[in-house]
């Protein structure tokens, strides 16, 4: 087995003690050492940039733009903003939830991906600063919605769990909202560069701002919904489920969206 697979392998392991961890500080946050829990995300993050740098070598920088490691790349980001974003101070639900759907994108990608081959040919299209410059706000798009959904579901699972008349000590759902939109913030100015990126990567290859490319319409659509989310208040409990329901629908559009992003690798216009 190749050195990156199994540095991938350890991160698998470590991101399911991540998970496990979460979990077990929501419940019973006083047996769960918050710098444990640090060290925990450092170690995930250390393991998983390793096994990105052997293979950014293997198969070059503009190669990552392939679906199998640029989904490695936004488990990494998100795990990233995930410790920055989350409130250190108690345990939200945001940072359990994302971190279980973190692993399960890592494990299908890591057992049924399919990763590019050595001999990735890159089409000439691609080999463009532009182009990177705008897969990289993508990928950092993906990686803030991947925690704005996490947060998301978190929300509708208090909420629901409130409704049956229990209740976790220090855990609120607005706490989880809070975080959706402290994620939203970094995915849409990321859409917005990689949108505008994109359009001028296009015009100075094909003449034209815009095509209609499948993955140009991705970006669009999912610009569109981060913008409508921003705009929800969050007043009042119905339009906080809408927010939280659009979120959802934006990581969803976003992960089914994201084998787009490296469909000019290797075909040519």
């Amino acid at each position: 087995m190749e050195a990156d697979r199994v540095l991938y392998f350890a991160a698998s392991f470590t991101l399911f003690g991540l998970v496990l961890l979460q979990w077990m500080a929501l419940h019973q946050p006083r047996r769960v050492a918050n710098r444990l829990l640090i060290g925990t995300y450092l170690l995930f993050l250390g393991i998983q940039g390793v096994a990105l740098g052997f293979s950014a070598a293997q198969w070059g920088l503009l190669g990552m733009a392939h679906p199998w490691p640029s989904t490695m790349l936004v488990v990494e980001g998100a795990l990233l903003l995930t410790l920055l974003l989350e409130d250190k101070a108690r345990a939200t639900g945001a940072g359990a939830v994302v971190a279980s759907l973190a692993f399960v994108v890592h494990s299908y990608a890591l057992l049924l991906g399919v990763p590019p081959t050595q001999t990735l040919e890159i089409s000439p299209f691609a080999r463009s600063v532009w182009y990177g410059m705008h897969v990289i706000s993508a990928l950092t798009a993906c990686s803030a919605y991947l925690c704005a959904g996490g947060g998301a579901i978190a929300y509708v699972l208090l909420v629901m769990f409130r409704a049956t008349g229990r209740v976790l000590r220090e855990v609120s759902p607005a706490d989880c909202l809070s975080f959706v939109g402290r994620a939203l913030v970094v995915a849409f100015p990321s859409l917005s560069a990689s949108a505008v990126i994109q359009a001028l990567w296009t015009y100075l290859g094909w003449g034209s701002y815009w095509t209609w490319r499948p993955a140009q319409l991705w970006l669009l659509f999912l610009w569109l919904v981060v913008a409508i989310t921003l705009h929800v208040p969050s007043t009042r409990p119905g339009l906080r489920r809408t927010a939280a329901v659009l979120s959802i629908l934006g990581c969803l559009v976003a992960f089914l969206g994201l084998p787009l992003l490296g469909s000019t690798l290797t075909a040519v216009w």
